[in-house]
């Protein structure tokens, strides 16, 4: 075997082969000792709310009060009706539509 053939194929076999002999030995790693599945994270609101409603006091930041207060609009919104002369429909005023009309690209 002439000395270039032999140089070419030390160049071309062993990355190829150092790469598999590492690739199989994290694969036989992550195989024999697999993650630890993370905990949940707690739920603050719900927790807070749970402590509330024992009667227990309990700090509040922001994210808990906009949480509320975006919960009680939910709870209080009611569906949007389009008063017209003659009596409610549920799709867009003609107006409205012609507006949209206008205004397209």
């Amino acid at each position: 075997m002439a000395p270039a053939a032999f140089t070419a194929l030390l160049v071309a076999v062993v990355p190829a082969l150092v790469l598999a002999v590492i690739w199989a030995v994290v694969t036989a790693w992550r195989l024999l000792s697999p993650e630890r599945p993370l905990p949940f994270l707690p739920d603050r609101a719900a927790e807070r709310r749970a402590a509330t409603a024992r009667g227990e006091s309990v700090p509040v930041g922001f994210r808990e009060i906009r949480e509320d207060v975006l919960a009680q609009a939910r709870t209080l919104a009611l569906p949007y009706r389009y008063p017209v002369a003659d009596g409610l429909r549920h799709h867009l005023p003609e107006p409205w539509l012609d507006d949209l009309q206008r205004r397209r690209n």
